[in-house]
């Protein structure tokens, strides 16, 4: 893993812990980690369609 990103990851949950609104921190970045997802999920079998009609 990245040093990058295990440095942001530690400051999320640093936040989380930490800050008076850290309940909604987590809602955001919960919500943010489901929406990458659904895009992932949904640019493969974008691709995958694409592929086929060709």
């Amino acid at each position: 893993m990245n040093v990058l990103w295990i440095a942001l990851l530690a400051l999320l949950v640093f936040l989380e812990k930490l800050a008076p609104f850290g309940r909604w921190i987590a809602r955001a970045a919960g919500f943010s980690c489901v929406a990458a997802g659904a895009g992932m999920f949904f640019a493969v079998l974008t691709q995958r369609s694409l592929a086929m009609s060709l």
